[in-house]
């Protein structure tokens, strides 16, 4: 941030300033210390995958697709072996 220049006509003017600046550098520092603390947070790898709840949705997602994919797979085998087997006859 740029500042004007300023005068001040007495040193409790400067001690009232310093004293300002001062305490908007702690605020800014405890802001900056509550965003990194937030950013450390969020790169937590149960944060990446959706949290607990994510994490079973995501496994129960993946073994039913595998189920059905065995299943489907098996029929559409079963099918063509049929089909085949017609086929020689």
């Amino acid at each position: 941030m740029i500042e004007m220049e300023i005068q001040y006509h007495s040193f409790s003017e400067i001690e009232e300033r310093l004293r300002i600046l001062k305490l908007r550098r702690e605020i800014d520092k405890e802001s900056l210390k509550l965003h990194l603390n937030q950013a450390k947070a969020n790169f937590y790898p149960i944060h990446l995958m959706g949290g607990v709840s994510g994490i079973v949705q995501k496994i129960a997602l993946t073994f039913a697709i595998k189920k059905l994919s065995q299943l489907f797979r098996k029929k559409f085998i079963d099918k063509h072996e049929k089909q085949i087997s017609r086929g020689m006859e």
